[in-house]
Order: C-alpha cells, then sequence, then structure tokens
C-alpha cells in the first residue's frame, strides 16, 4: 500500500477504525490522521480528537453528516494541504461506495481499508441500498 499524505477514517467515527488509523500512523503509513468527527460520535472516541498526538489528527464534523458531506470534507482539506493520496477507514459494507463518493471529489490516489465490525444485517441493508441509490441518482461531488 506505501505511504499516503493521509489516512482518513470515515464516520461513525467508532474507536476500532481510529484504533486501526492510530496503528497505521505510527508505522509511519500517513503524515496527517484525519478523522470525521460528528458530535454524537465523540462520546465514542473522546481522546482522538482532544489529546495531542505524535502527529497532526485533523477532526471534522461533515456537512452533511453522510458520505457525500465527509467527501467534500476531505477533498477540501487534500486541496488546502496538497494532498495526492489517501487511505481510507470505513466498514466492509460501505467500502464500494465510499470509494465511488470520494472519487468523484478528491482525483487523487485513494486506498480503501475495510474494517470488519459488527451491525445489524437488516438494517445495514436497507441504510446500504438508500445510500447507493443516492450516490447513483446524485453524480456530482
Amino acid at each position: 500500500m506505501g505511504r499516503s499524505d493521509a489516512i482518513v477514517v470515515l464516520g461513525p467515527s467508532v474507536d476500532e477504525r481510529v484504533t486501526q488509523a492510530e496503528l497505521l500512523m505510527r508505522k509511519g503509513a500517513a503524515g496527517t490522521m484525519v478523522v470525521s468527527a460528528h458530535p454524537a460520535d465523540l462520546g465514542r472516541v473522546p481522546d482522538v480528537c482532544a489529546h495531542e498526538k505524535p502527529y497532526p489528527v485533523v477532526c471534522f464534523d461533515p456537512v452533511p453528516s453522510t458520505t457525500q458531506g465527509e467527501a467534500r470534507a476531505v477533498a477540501k482539506l487534500a486541496r488546502e494541504r496538497g494532498w495526492t493520496s489517501l487511505q481510507v477507514i470505513t466498514f466492509d459494507p460501505q467500502v464500494e461506495r465510499a470509494r465511488l463518493i470520494l472519487g468523484r471529489c478528491f482525483p487523487g490516489r485513494i486506498s480503501m481499508l475495510d474494517h470488519t465490525e459488527g451491525y445489524d444485517l437488516p438494517v445495514m441493508l436497507v441504510h446500504q441500498s438508500g445510500g447507493w441509490a443516492k450516490a447513483l441518482i446524485s453524480p456530482g461531488c
């Protein structure tokens, strides 16, 4: 996979995804860690945005609080900071949809890292199906 400019944790930013990102950061996989941190998520990962780390951490609250909102915010950060490559951590049912949406907003190299975590399959199927429908009828960033 190599080194990238940033490791991005898509929300909800559960502790396990943040831990995976922190491990990669300690291994030197990227220069900056970026966390989609909706205020509701901060109770689950209280220290990632509040405590100093040995590497830069950027936390943001996506507007809207969707994958598209996250993609827009990450693309804006990338333009401002001159990033050309990202490693993106999300949970396995969202990987391909997130890749599609991020790819519409960020022109650089995107490596998707899936994180397996527990979820309610019927609820997730409905949520992801709705997300795919929205992504397919809304082709822009």
